[in-house]
């Protein structure tokens, strides 16, 4: 990994150093004995390599300046190995293109695309083993369309709409095996409608109805054999009504009425 990351940076920033570039160095502490960054400037502004540090004296970012500005690749390393953790490229002070971010051994974590400083495109994250664990389009910084997150194995664990930047529309999630576990269904970022959980074999484990984010109208819970377990009423958020628990037979077990939540 060290090997590429030389690779990287030297053609970057030891390459065409400017005669008139004057070193300037910036630190942690008033007496100036942990250095933070050291930078070249031209004219009073940061112009060419830029260097910074951890407390520790750890190098931890390298990049470039032109006229005050980041250009070029900006690479953050680990403080102990010097790894590459990131690379982000910069046109103008401006994120453009493809920020890659990896794990200690090398493997990437995540890929995102920038246009001007902004998440535009695809962005996917992954396992250390290489496989993918998320993936979201993004349109002008916000997320946009269906977003999948996946297991270990390579299975769907969600799926999820989003719309200018919020969750519309329906949601699932499954189990590692494929199964689904629960099914809801957001309007402008809120969960709204029938809500249904699963157990692991289809089963039916449990259902509610919200409004604007909170249960309010029925709910009832089952038994994994199918036999309704608690039956009642929600009132924007707090128990109303009666509520009803049985046991796996069916046989009638205790009966309670709330108002507002409170039990009598």
């Amino acid at each position: 990994m060290k090997r590429f990351i030389w690779l990287v940076i030297l053609p970057v920033y030891w390459v065409g150093v400017p005669a008139l570039a004057q070193v300037e160095t910036s630190y942690y502490d008033a007496e100036n004995s942990q250095v933070k960054e050291r930078y070249e400037t031209r004219d009073g502004v940061p112009h060419g390599r830029y260097q910074r540090y951890d407390p520790f004296g750890s190098r931890t970012q390298v990049g470039q300046f032109d006229a005050g500005k980041k250009t070029g690749l900006f690479v953050e390393l680990h403080p102990q190995t010097g790894d590459t953790l990131k690379i982000t490229p910069y046109t103008a002070d401006q994120i453009q293109g493809e920020v890659i971010s990896f794990y200690p051994d090398g493997q990437v974590a995540q890929r995102a695309s920038f246009q001007n400083g902004v998440l535009q495109g695809v962005l996917e994250s992954f396992y250390e083993s290489g496989k993918i664990k998320g993936r979201i389009h993004f349109q002008q910084g916000k997320p946009q369309g269906v977003q999948e997150t996946y297991y270990p194995n390579g299975q769907v664990q969600a799926r999820t709409n989003f719309d200018q930047g919020v969750p519309d529309g329906l949601t699932r999630e499954y189990t590692e095996e494929g199964k689904l576990v629960l099914e809801k269904t957001f309007r402008k970022g809120q969960v709204e409608g029938l809500v249904t959980e699963f157990y692991p074999n289809g089963q039916k484990a449990s259902e509610a109805l919200y409004q604007k984010g909170v249960k309010h109208g029925k709910f009832a819970t089952y038994h994994e054999n199918g036999q309704l377990a608690i039956e009642g009423n929600y009132r924007k958020g707090l128990r109303h009504g009666r509520f009803t628990t049985y046991d796996e037979r069916g046989t009638l077990q205790r009966e309670i009425t709330y108002k507002r939540g409170i039990g009598r």
